[in-house]
C-alpha cells in the first residue's frame, strides 16, 4: 500500500466514526507503527482535507479519538465584483490578479479542490508542480487595468454605456481620432487575448477594440442599449480580424503564406483564424491560406517567424512587408531617434 492509499483508507475510516490511534492500526493492512500512524494524521490534517472538513480530537477518558466531519464555518456572500473576478481567473489565472484579489483567489482555488472527489491523487499531483507556467505574453502591474475591470464588467452585464476620459495610446492599432475626452462607448464583449484584456465596443458608429489598460477614468453611464442585437456583429467583426487588432481598410483578402518545413510543422498544429486551410507542398513546405484583414497583429505574427516564412499574396501585404524590412535596416544604420509609425494605419 502507497502512503497516499493509506492516507486515503485512513480518511475514509474517520469518515464513518471516532476511532482511536490503537483501533485505526488494528484495521490497516498492512499494519504501520504508532510513530507513522502519528505522521499521517498530520499529513492528513495539514494538507490533505477539503476546506469544509475539519479533522478532531476527542478525548474520551485517557484515550483520544480522532474523527473527521465538516467545518462548521459561516456562508460567505457573493457580490459582483466576486463574479467579475472568478470568470477572470477561470479564463488566465493571471499571476499579478491572483496577488491584487487574494482573498478572492483564495475562495476560488478552495472551491476547484473541491471539485476532485479522490481528494488525495489530486493533491499528490498538485504537490509535483509537474506543469510549469512561464507566464509570457500575460498582463503585467497594470493598475488601470485593475481599475477598469469590474466597472466594465458590471456595464456588460447591465447593458449600460460607459464614458472614458481619454484613450492612452493602442495597443490594436492607432486610432488617433479616439483621443477626445468624456468618450462614450457601447461596451460589448470582453476578449481574452495573448494574455490581456481588451474591449469589444460599439463607438462613434464603428465597432472598436482598446486594450482595457488604456482606458482612462471608465464610469458607468444610465443610458442603457440591448446587447444580444451586437452578438452577430461581434462574431462577424472578429471573424474579420487577424486577432484583435484594426484593419488597415474594409476589405477582406485572401492571405497565403509559405513557410519552411519545420516552421510550418509547427505551425499547422495551432489555431491562428477561423478560416486557415494548412496544407503540405510536394516541396515539404507548408502552405497557410485565409481570408481576412491585414493589420498590425497580422504584420508583426509574420516577421515571428523570420527567414522560415514568405508572403505569397496580395500584393498589398507584399508591398507592406517589405516596407518594414526597409525601415528596420534603416533603423539599424543610422542613431536616429525610434519614433512610433504605424504602417498597418488606414490607407
Amino acid at each position: 500500500m502507497t502512503q497516499i492509499q493509506r492516507l486515503k483508507e485512513i480518511y475514509q475510516l474517520l469518515w464513518q466514526k471516532a476511532y482511536s490511534k490503537n483501533e485505526i492500526i488494528a484495521l490497516l493492512e498492512p499494519k504501520v507503527s504508532l510513530r507513522q500512524l502519528e505522521r499521517d494524521l498530520i499529513d492528513i490534517k495539514n494538507s490533505y482535507l477539503r476546506p469544509t472538513e475539519e479533522l478532531l480530537e476527542i478525548p474520551n477518558g485517557k484515550r483520544m479519538y480522532y474523527s473527521i466531519t465538516k467545518r462548521k464555518t459561516k456562508k460567505r456572500k457573493l457580490n459582483f465584483d466576486d463574479f467579475c473576478i472568478y470568470d477572470l481567473l477561470l479564463n488566465s489565472e493571471n499571476e499579478v490578479l491572483n496577488k491584487k484579489f487574494d482573498k478572492q483567489v483564495l475562495f476560488f482555488q478552495n472551491f476547484k479542490k473541491a471539485l476532485f472527489e479522490t481528494f488525495g491523487e489530486h493533491q499528490n499531483f498538485v504537490q509535483k508542480n509537474i506543469i510549469y507556467k512561464t507566464h509570457f505574453y500575460e498582463l503585467y502591474q497594470d493598475e488601470t487595468f485593475i481599475k477598469n475591470i469590474i466597472p466594465i464588467y458590471k456595464a456588460i452585464y447591465d447593458e449600460k454605456y460607459i464614458q472614458v476620459k481619454q484613450v492612452d495610446f493602442d495597443a490594436t492599432g492607432d486610432n488617433p481620432e479616439l483621443r477626445s475626452r468624456n468618450l462614450k462607448l457601447k461596451p460589448l464583449k470582453i476578449i481574452f487575448h495573448r494574455g490581456d484584456y481588451f474591449l469589444f465596443s460599439h463607438c462613434k458608429q464603428n465597432y472598436k477594440i482598446f486594450e482595457i489598460g488604456q482606458l482612462m477614468d471608465v464610469i458607468i453611464l444610465d443610458k442603457s442599449f440591448t446587447l444580444p442585437n451586437y452578438q452577430a456583429v461581434f462574431e462577424q467583426e472578429m471573424s474579420n480580424r487577424f486577432g484583435v487588432s484594426n484593419n488597415i481598410n474594409q476589405k477582406l483578402y485572401d492571405i497565403e503564406l509559405e513557410f519552411s518545413e519545420s516552421t510550418g510543422n509547427y505551425i499547422s498544429k495551432m489555431k491562428w483564424h477561423e478560416s486557415q486551410q494548412i496544407k503540405k507542398l510536394p516541396n515539404k513546405n507548408y502552405r497557410l491560406t485565409m481570408r481576412c484583414g491585414i493589420n498590425r497583429e497580422l504584420g508583426g505574427w509574420i516577421f515571428q517567424w523570420m527567414n522560415n516564412v514568405k508572403v505569397i499574396q496580395p500584393p498589398e501585404l507584399i508591398n507592406i512587408y517589405q516596407k518594414i524590412i526597409n525601415s528596420i535596416h534603416a533603423n539599424n544604420q543610422k542613431n536616429n531617434r525610434l519614433e512610433s509609425i504605424n504602417f498597418f494605419n488606414k490607407g
